[in-house]
C-alpha cells in the first residue's frame, strides 16, 4: 500500500526489509551533529556507502605517488566487520521471527490465551531487536 502512495511519506523504522521495500530516499542523521544528509538508493547501499567513507576516513593522507600498503587490516577493524555481519544476519533472524509472530498474531485474533503469549514473544523480541541495532551503530560509528 505504501508503495502505491503518490505522495511524499516520512516513514520511521528500524526495519531493514521495509525501508528498502518502501523507501527511494533517506534522510541521514550525521554523527557529529552537522547537516542531516540526504541520500537516493537502497537502505544496504548507504550502508556500504557509510563503510566505505569510515574505512577511508581511518586511513591517513598518503602523496599519491606512495604505493598503496600491502598490509592487511588491523585485528580490530576485522573484528568489527565480523561482527557486523554477525548483527545483520541477528536482525535478519530477528525481523524473520516478528513477521511470523505478526502473521500467527493476525491469526489468534479471537484466542487471548494464545494471543497473550504472542504479544509477550513479540514484546521479546523488539527488545533483542533494539539492542542488536544499537550494538550496530556503535559498531558503526567505530
Amino acid at each position: 500500500m505504501l508503495q502505491r502512495y503518490s505522495g511524499t511519506l516520512l516513514l520511521v523504522s528500524h526495519d531493514r526489509s521495509l525501508l528498502d521495500g518502501v523507501c527511494d530516499s533517506y534522510v541521514v542523521m550525521q554523527a557529529d551533529g552537522s547537516q542531516p544528509q540526504v541520500w537516493t538508493g537502497s537502505f544496504m547501499e548507504l550502508l556500504q556507502s557509510q563503510r566505505k567513507q569510515r574505512t577511508s576516513a581511518e586511513s591517513p593522507s598518503v602523496a599519491k605517488s606512495k604505493p598503496p600498503s600491502t598490509k592487511s587490516k588491523p585485528k580490530s577493524d576485522k573484528k568489527a566487520e565480523r561482527a557486523m555481519v554477525r548483527l545483520e544476519r541477528e536482525i535478519s533472524l530477528i525481523e524473520e521471527k516478528l513477521a511470523s509472530v505478526d502473521e500467527a498474531m493476525a491469526e489468534a485474533w479471537d484466542k487471548p490465551d494464545e494471543l497473550e503469549e504472542l504479544m509477550a514473544e513479540r514484546d521479546e523480541l523488539d527488545k533483542a531487536q533494539s539492542l542488536a541495532y544499537e550494538r550496530f551503530e556503535e559498531l558503526m560509528a567505530g
